[in-house]
């Protein structure tokens, strides 16, 4: 549900409350688009996830809270596979474009 409430208004719950415990002097952040495409793909994760549980298809559900996992834990190491996505994703809409 914070996900989902994030996704809608735009403000990560997480970040408003870890923000004055975490914060650095002069750290880059990132835009507000790129934040909300991650978000997007937390939510699609996640209820892809909860859907395979409940249609009891539950291989399937442990398949995507992994990826969810795995893609957080790549972000805690510091590469963030969304950006890679969204980038791939604004490339991909670019060439597109050129062809019309």
């Amino acid at each position: 549900m914070i996900q989902v409430i994030g996704l809608l208004t735009g403000k990560n719950l997480f970040v408003l409350l870890a923000k004055p415990f975490l914060k650095v002097k002069g750290a880059p952040t990132q835009a507000q688009e790129l934040q909300r495409f991650n978000n997007m793909l937390a939510v699609i994760f996640l209820t892809l996830s909860l859907l395979s549980f409940l249609i009891q298809l539950p291989f399937l559900g442990y398949i995507f809270a992994a990826m969810l996992f795995l893609a957080a834990f790549a972000a805690i190491c510091g590469y963030c596979i969304g950006c890679t996505v969204y980038f791939q994703y604004k490339q991909f809409k670019a060439r597109r474009k050129l062809r019309m």
